[in-house]
């Protein structure tokens, strides 16, 4: 059932196990594809790729959600995706530092980009997924 015009529902029903799952591995993905895209290239900063895989897992987390229920997602969900994307950035930026030694000045970069993957679930989450139910699309059908 979808939220009659001009009214939206909140709720804070958390995201499901398999659901988080798909999320992390849209991030890794997003990651890994944009990291070896700018070493293709040779230029661009590494910190981009937390970007877009940030970008990517936010959507991925949103278009989820709206699939599983009619309501907007809830700051608990926001964050909830916020910080297992942090996570993810923290776990692979300091791999990506241990191993290739790819950013800069680690400190600086690695900090700025987690709070960046934190923070940028809690502002675009929403949008997100209301974009997806005034688009309509036919996969994207509420229950």
């Amino acid at each position: 059932m979808v939220p009659a015009a001009g009214r939206v529902e909140f709720g804070n029903d958390l995201m499901k196990a398999w659901e988080m799952a798909v999320v992390s591995a849209t991030y890794l993905i997003g990651v890994a594809a944009t990291w070896l895209v700018l070493c293709l290239l040779w230029r661009g900063d590494p910190a981009l790729a937390f970007i877009v895989a940030a970008t990517v897992g936010t959507t991925a987390g949103a278009w989820l959600h709206g699939r599983r229920t009619p309501k907007v997602a809830g700051l608990a969900v926001k964050a909830e995706v916020g910080a297992l994307l942090a996570g993810l950035c923290l776990a692979v930026g300091l791999t990506g530092q241990l191993v290739w030694d790819w950013l800069g000045d680690p400190y600086m970069s690695l900090t700025i980009c987690i709070a960046g993957t934190f923070v940028f679930p809690i502002v675009l989450f929403g949008t997100m997924e209301l974009a997806f139910m005034r688009r309509g699309e036919k996969h994207y059908r509420f229950r």
